[in-house]
């Protein structure tokens, strides 16, 4: 298990079941499905395909003849990649999201518009390096 990066960090997996469970030594695994507030099925099925697999490897339930395996570009298989958060926004406003999660985006690609209340385009975020995208925020307003 890889320590937090920082006191903050710690003290929210401290806080997380699947936190409590791993600083206990109990094998623990927490799914994240997708958007936050919304239930898509197509995330659901695909925890729990995920689930069925690792019983299937522990021998809790029989083999399975096909065992799920998501469809990742075969440019990030077997690879590690760095996480990041942005693009960030320089202005506030409601955001137009450009690209969808799945969608492979090349450095200097507009990801998202920024408008102010009134419609005005206030600014266009770009990605800052080549990436593949794994979600929008929970909001339509930036900051």
């Amino acid at each position: 298990m890889e320590e937090a990066s920082s006191s903050a960090d710690s003290l929210v997996f401290h806080k997380t079941l699947t936190g409590s469970l791993l600083l206990s030594d109990i094998p623990a695994l927490a799914l994240e499905l997708g958007e936050a507030y919304v239930v898509n099925e197509i995330n659901v099925d695909y925890g729990v395909r995920v689930v069925w697999n690792l019983l299937s490897e522990l021998g809790m339930v029989a083999p399975q003849q096909r065992p799920f395996e998501f469809e990742l570009h075969r440019e990030f298989r077997r690879r590690f990649l760095a996480y990041s958060d942005g693009a960030l926004s320089s202005t506030s406003g409601i955001i137009r999201f450009l690209v969808k999660p799945g969608d492979l985006v090349a450095a200097g690609r507009p990801v998202g518009k920024i408008y102010s209340a009134f419609g005005k385009l206030l600014e266009t975020m770009v990605s800052a390096q080549r990436a593949v995208v794994l979600g929008h925020s929970d909001s339509s307003v930036a900051f």
